[in-house]
């Protein structure tokens, strides 16, 4: 675990002015907690095992189907297209939930914990230590799932892998936990050796174009998307746990420290304002990355109640808190109130990548795989982009409040998650049909007509459909992609 130097708390009574130092001063007091109390976790009057929880975009994967609708007499697995989101990680950031840490701290000199908040303080502690030296990587479970992705794809479409000739592409991003991710993928796949893999391991105009574009970024910084996650955030029920949830763990002396917007830290990024509403943020973050960290708590010798922040308050608040966070990530990555709009344009050269891959497999035939790995922000866009029902619908304003009822956002961008196109052929005729999956779940697109077969498309009616899209939002398969994200409004 490192801090960076640039790290420092300040108030208007104790100022750090050097990372280094603060860093020293958790570590000492995680020591001392571990010397002073015992692992184990006070018993909390709240359940521990809220049925149906998912925490967003990190909900660990598990696959959404097993068994598949045959393809029509004929055709066989050839092709596949994948891209997919890293497995599950550790923290990516560990200022954040050292802040948690600190502000834990003060309340606790100041005599203002309650019991929870102390059971809190514990369990952060002890989150710390799991996270020393893994920030931003992917974890042990994230490991299995990626594992299991391409187990599963080997064996059920083995004719892709059988025939002992091709090439298998493998592109990521230039962070290190999607490298780590592909790796584990294709253990699980384990191919051939006589298998070609060509490996692109920095692609981020097909798969972090959210990064590149100027024009995405200043939406993310405008009015109109924050104005309507204003109307989520600004509900009377998101109000009241705003108000009530520090509640659990705070006294009234510290409550009010919190509100009084004087607790102050800075990043080289910006000053941080550490109010009632970024507690609730933080406190969620750790209570929805546990899930992912079982196998290396375990082999730390902590137990699941060590860590089971969830048990702290009550389930409907972390539903609430979920359904908070997924509202963003539907605003910002998905559909939100507008399917052409730049959240879900910037997406085009990763589409414009599937759709030259398929030529070329057609031309040539050298490459049968080819496999991406990417974020949550390359998925969710994608999706929508591409139409697949149940991730693409957009809402207009009013509606906002209801996204969850269509987009299911542990169900489309979970970690681990992933669009797979599977191509079939068929040997005679040498038309190829082609199936969409969304975290191996068979998938139909709006605006496409199946083959006759449910969720087997002709190929020739998808390109079709696709390179109209692309031609509405002034891109063709053959531009170049930089010079888009660039330009593009």
């Amino acid at each position: 675990m490192c801090i960076p130097d640039f790290f420092k708390y300040e108030n208007p009574a104790s100022v750090c002015t050097n990372g280094i130092k603060i860093m020293k001063k958790i570590n000492s007091l995680i020591l001392l907690f571990i010397l002073i109390i015992s692992f184990s976790v006070l018993h909390s009057a709240f359940r521990s095992d809220c049925n149906n929880l998912h925490w967003g975009t990190k909900t660990t994967y598990q696959p959404l189907q097993k068994q598949y609708t045959p393809a029509p007499p004929g055709y066989m697995p050839v092709f596949i297209n994948y891209v997919g989101r890293h497995g599950a990680r550790h923290l990516t950031s560990i200022t954040a939930d050292s802040i948690l840490f600190l502000v834990l701290k003060k309340a606790e000199t100041e005599n203002a914990l309650t019991t929870a908040g102390s059971s809190l303080m514990r369990m952060d502690s002890l989150l710390l230590l799991v996270e020393k030296g893994n920030v931003s990587f992917i974890s042990e479970r994230g490991q299995e799932e990626q594992k299991g992705i391409g187990q599963r794809m080997a064996q059920n479409f083995p004719s892709v892998f059988n025939n002992n000739k091709g090439n298998i592409k493998i592109s990521t991003t230039k962070k290190e936990r999607t490298k780590q991710s592909a790796k584990a993928f294709m253990q699980g796949l384990n191919p051939d050796t006589t298998h070609s893999i060509i490996n692109n391991f920095s692609d981020n105009d097909e798969l972090a174009f959210y990064d590149i574009s100027p024009a995405y970024k200043t939406f993310k910084e405008s009015d109109s998307w924050k104005s309507k996650f204003a109307a989520i955030q600004n509900s009377e029920k998101a109000k009241k746990l705003y108000d009530e949830l520090p509640e659990l763990f705070f006294l009234p002396s510290f409550i009010k420290i919190l509100n009084s917007g004087t607790l102050t830290f800075h990043t080289e990024k910006k000053d941080f304002v550490f109010a009632a509403k970024s507690f609730c943020d933080a406190f969620y973050d750790a209570c929805s990355i546990v899930a992912s960290l079982d196998k290396e708590m375990h082999k730390l010798g902590f137990k699941p109640a060590d860590l089971d922040f969830k048990s702290l308050v009550p389930c409907s608040d972390l539903e609430e808190l979920t359904y908070i966070n997924s509202a963003e990530d539907f605003l910002l990555k998905g559909p939100g109130t507008d399917n052409s709009g730049i959240q879900v344009r910037i997406a085009a050269p990763l589409l414009i990548s599937f759709m030259n891959s398929v030529d070329e497999y057609a031309s040539s035939q050298k490459t049968i795989a080819d496999l991406r790995f990417g974020h949550a922000e390359t998925l969710a866009p994608f999706a929508a982009l591409l139409d697949i029902t149940g991730t693409s619908e957009a809402l207009p304003e009013d509606k906002i409040q209801d996204y969850n009822k269509t987009w299911i956002c542990e169900n489309i961008i979970p970690l681990s998650s992933n669009i797979q196109w599977i191509f079939f052929k068929n040997k005679n005729k040498g038309d190829l049909l082609v199936k969409f999956m969304l975290n191996e779940k068979e998938v139909t697109i709006n605006g496409i007509s199946d083959s006759g077969t449910s969720y087997y498309y002709k190929w020739d009616d998808v390109r079709e459909y696709y390179t109209k899209k692309l031609e509405k939002m002034n891109i063709h398969t053959g531009d170049n992609i930089h010079d888009y994200l660039i330009n593009v409004k």
